[in-house]
């Protein structure tokens, strides 16, 4: 999925997920695709890093230089 055709990043986290910080990340694209990826290390971090990617894909005209 390119990053404009991502529409959500979800995190999914067991109990024992958080407490050895491993998640699921499920990330919807246009059309209702879903992907999701198991045992992704620090799953909070990576949906923000991939957040403000899709933010500097969108309006790159705000971005920090």
């Amino acid at each position: 999925i390119m990053l404009e055709q991502v529409e959500g990043v979800y995190v999914d986290q067991t109990m024992m997920g958080r407490a050895f910080n491993y998640g699921a990340i499920t990330i919807i694209g246009t059309g209702g695709t879903k992907d999701r990826f198991p045992y992704i290390p620090d799953p909070l971090t990576f949906r923000r890093i991939t957040q403000q990617q899709i933010d500097f894909v969108a309006h790159p005209q705000d971005a920090k230089p």
